[in-house]
């Protein structure tokens, strides 16, 4: 019994080595922050830079967080004049470059907030890799009345572009 336990372990601790290895061992993420917004919001935006310092491509399949129901990739676009946002199924940090989640393009939607956010919170998002392994973000919760005054756009909430789901 004693043996099956310890076997047991040895393959639990094994696999979770191997979740947080693979591609994620070749990136770094920085600048990584959620947007806090009015407590009745059900949806914010996630930002951040992801550099790839590994000599291949890195997919990006999936995210998740526990303060959101869902983690999706999107994007923002100009078609015929006007601002779209679009949901992408993968993102890719290619090889020796840099991948910018940032107002105006890409960026995380975290939809069904879980509860309201509040600024100076850390959100921990986990990024799943086309590997099967995972990278976890450590995003500060950023009040967008600053983030305002920094001279961003505002996305969330009252804005006008569509979306393409």
């Amino acid at each position: 019994m004693r043996f099956i336990v310890i076997l047991f372990l040895t393959m639990f601790v094994a696999v979770q080595t191997a979740a947080a290895g693979g591609m994620a061992e070749a990136l770094m993420v920085s600048k990584a922050h959620v947007r806090a917004l009015p407590p009745a919001s059900e949806v914010t935006s996630g930002y951040l830079t992801i550099t790839n310092h590994g000599d291949e491509a890195v997919e990006i399949i999936g995210a998740t967080s526990l303060v959101a129901e869902a983690v999706e990739f999107h994007e923002m676009s100009m078609h015929d004049g006007m601002m779209k946002m679009g949901r992408m199924d993968k993102v890719v940090a290619p090889a020796h470059g840099s991948l910018e989640f940032a107002p105006g393009g890409k960026h995380l939607m975290l939809t069904g907030l879980k509860h309201p956010l509040r600024a100076g919170e850390t959100v921990i998002i986990e990024l799943k890799l086309s590997d099967q392994s995972t990278l976890s973000i450590d995003a500060e919760v950023r009040d967008i009345r600053h983030q305002r005054q920094q001279g961003e756009k505002e996305h969330d909430g009252g804005h006008k572009s569509s979306h393409d789901h």
